[in-house]
């Protein structure tokens, strides 16, 4: 939690305080004093909220960070057993345990992202953004994959593609994946490819935020279109995807100057897909 790692460097600035390791340990031990009880959880953090408040061995800081690590643990706790108070999903507004996303859109968010972190740039960059594209992505359509990326890494991101959302790995999932993923790289261990020549392979974020520059990003925003009369999402094979990618109009950027001018000559170069869609 960023409030728990601002506290973290006070601490460690502090000599006169007890310090990180003491404090930790003071966190395990009350959570041991317990008599736990998971169907209890709420109130045994009411009642370590209060310990800790009333504790005058501990300043501000120290109060604030022993707060942080308990709500966040709760909040985790929560949200992987689907109990306690929900709240409004910042995105689509529906019902979640989490802080501010729900499972949905934390998925959607994921499969959106992971071909942005490996690249540095967003999928289907050399596409032309329209019904065309949408239409291939629900037909099974997926970003390519460097080969350079390591296999298991590759292999989360499909998972996060796939077209049923119920085969989608959640939140909790992709973060315990990514960390046995960081443990084999820092091991030396992931498929024969050496932490050293890992880290050479993928580019820093700073060569990636400058290729994010060079290619025309802004462009990636995109209207919101409500298909209709489609068959149900699928995933398909590396060889249909990459047809279905040929299917897709290349983008030219020197259309972008006269967008609005074209709309109706493209009408005529585009079959009419308004049975599909509406905008």
């Amino acid at each position: 939690m960023k409030i728990g790692n601002e506290i973290d460097i006070a601490i460690l600035k502090d000599n006169n305080e007890l310090g990180m390791q003491s404090l930790n340990k003071y966190y395990r031990r009350a959570w041991r004093s317990l008599d736990f009880d998971y169907s209890k959880l709420d109130q045994h953090c009411d009642f370590l909220k209060n310990k800790f408040l009333n504790n005058d061995s501990f300043n501000d800081n120290e109060k604030t960070y022993l707060l942080a690590k308990l709500g966040e643990y709760q909040e985790k706790f929560n949200l992987i057993n689907q109990k306690g108070k929900t709240r409004k999903c910042e995105d689509c507004h529906d019902e979640t345990y989490s802080v501010q996303n729900c499972e949905k859109c934390i998925q959607n968010y994921l499969s959106q992202k992971f071909n942005t972190w490996t690249s540095g740039v967003p999928p289907y960059m050399n596409k032309k953004r329209d019904i065309n594209l949408a239409l291939a992505v629900v037909k099974g359509m997926r970003p390519k994959i460097d080969y350079k990326i390591p296999r298991g890494y590759a292999a989360l991101m499909e998972q996060c593609w796939d077209a049923n959302p119920e085969n989608r790995p959640d939140i909790s999932t992709v973060w315990k994946k990514i960390r046995e993923l960081r443990m084999k790289l820092i091991e030396a261990k992931d498929n024969g490819i050496s932490e050293e020549n890992f880290l050479e392979i993928l580019p820093s974020s700073t060569q990636l935020t400058q290729l994010a520059k060079d290619k025309n990003v802004t462009r990636c925003s995109s209207d919101l279109y409500i298909l209709t009369n489609l068959s149900e999402p699928k995933n398909t094979s590396k060889a249909d995807s990459m047809e279905l990618e040929l299917s897709v109009p290349e983008y030219d950027e020197s259309e972008d100057e006269f967008n609005n001018e074209s709309k109706s000559e493209s009408s005529a170069i585009y079959p009419d897909l308004s049975e599909y869609c509406s905008l």
